[in-house]
């Protein structure tokens, strides 16, 4: 049996290596968000977005958003995601519904953006959770 952080070593690789292969036919994203959480992203066909973000209580966030609405500087996405946590068998702990409001004040830096996400959550209680965070496209 394979140790945990090995798994996790695994899995992390695994989506490094997708990101990375995908980045020919897409954009990839850096993100942060307020309660803690770093993510990675990747754009593809410039509609959809994949996401992974982890947070420094091990806990991970799997999220799938598509775009909604454009204008010159702010996008509204719809989503889809999933939370768990890495080192625990049966670490899954609910579906989250995002809306990401995301706004690009500056015309001449248009690759970074402001992100105001309200997300439903639907796990063993329900639950609304707001972040916020910023966007560096690569």
């Amino acid at each position: 049996m394979l140790d945990k952080s090995k798994i996790i070593m695994k899995k992390l690789l695994i989506f490094c290596l997708l990101c990375f292969t995908l980045t020919g036919f897409s954009q990839l994203n850096v993100n942060v968000y307020t309660p803690d959480y770093f993510g990675l992203g990747v754009r593809l066909f410039n509609k959809l977005t994949i996401e992974q973000r982890v947070s420094s209580t091990k806990a991970s966030q799997t999220l799938v958003t598509y775009q909604v609405f454009q204008k010159d500087y702010y996008k509204i996405n719809l989503g889809l995601g999933a939370s768990y946590y890495f080192l625990e068998n049966d670490g899954f702990e609910g579906l989250n519904v995002p809306i990401q409001f995301e706004i690009t004040p500056f015309k001449k830096y248009d690759f970074i953006s402001f992100i105001l996400e309200p997300a439903l959550f639907f796990g063993d209680n329900f639950d609304f959770k707001n972040s916020l965070g910023i966007r560096v496209r690569l």
